[in-house]
């Protein structure tokens, strides 16, 4: 989520630029959950079938940008089941509450999605309902709409991950989970617009200059998954884990633990590269200070 991004709609309303959109929507308050409950199901699942990118909700913000204290109405894991329960395949979202003038706006952040049409299973009259947007409108899609989404659902790739940091900070520690002295690395790992699993394979941990140290031995940590003999990490299609844990040395785990000599590395000229079973591989620099 671009917090920044966030602020400049703000300041382009104050300007009075019209800022809402297909993909941006401004709303004084929250949904009436009890009086009309499909309505948030409805706009939700009209900007993930979009097609322009990712979208946004700014709850507690006016169309002239003046802020109002609107702060999360229920807790999040609530607001994430009431679509999970009604709208198939799922979607991606995230929700996050911003302090600006001293009051508290709520941001939906929708992320844009290769597996659209995303159907809201009963609607108000019962039935499927498939719903868009288009402005500042939420109408029923049409069949070309749905045409479209189909169309582009098809030239998505089998699996697409996606890693990235989930904590910058790479330690080296005597970890018990590893056995001994290791680096530990966080990662968050993504395949929601892939349609079909992959398996991460490999995680190694490298220097390009001087000795060319790197990791030969990692070890994956992820609340309580479990792990196929060869140690790798399944991800599921339209799955994406955040905290995953990832141990590495360039000695293997001793049962009874042990000391392990933490490497002199050229922190200028180190990278974490991650290979799939589908022949990906990730490349993700570190910079200066990542390394403690």
């Amino acid at each position: 989520m671009n917090i920044k991004f966030v602020e400049s709609i703000i300041d382009k309303a104050r300007d009075n630029i019209k800022v809402e959109s297909t993909n941006i929507d401004l709303k004084i308050k929250w949904w009436d959950f009890k009086e009309k409950p499909d309505e948030y199901i409805k706009d939700i699942t009209a900007m993930a079938n979009t097609s322009t990118g990712d979208s946004y909700i700014l709850i507690g913000v006016g169309e002239d940008g003046k802020i109002y204290n609107t702060p999360l109405s229920i807790d999040e894991a609530s607001l994430q089941e009431k679509h999970k329960e009604k709208v198939e395949p799922k979607i991606l979202i995230h929700f996050k509450e911003i302090i600006l003038e001293d009051k508290k706006i709520s941001v939906i952040y929708i992320l844009h999605s290769k597996n659209r049409p995303h159907v809201i299973k009963k609607y108000k009259n019962g039935f499927s309902w498939i719903s868009v947007r288009f402005g500042t409108s939420t109408p029923s899609a049409s069949r070309s709409d749905i045409d479209e989404m189909y169309e582009e659902r098809d030239k998505s790739k089998d699996a697409d991950i996606k890693v990235d940091f989930f904590d910058p900070k790479i330690d080296w520690r005597d970890y018990s989970d590893y056995r001994g002295y290791c680096y530990r690395v966080k990662l968050v790992i993504d395949n929601y617009e892939g349609k079909a699993p992959d398996y991460i394979t490999n995680v190694v941990l490298r220097e390009h200059s001087g000795e060319h140290w790197k990791s030969n031995f990692f070890k994956f940590y992820y609340r309580e998954r479990s792990f196929n003999h060869k140690n790798e990490l399944k991800i599921e299609a339209q799955e994406r884990l955040t905290d995953v844990v990832v141990f590495l040395s360039d000695q293997a785990p001793n049962p009874s633990g042990g000391h392990r000599v933490k490497p002199s590395l050229d922190i200028d000229n180190v990278d974490l590269l991650i290979s799939t079973r589908s022949g990906k591989e990730i490349l993700l620099p570190i910079n200066a200070g990542q390394i403690a």
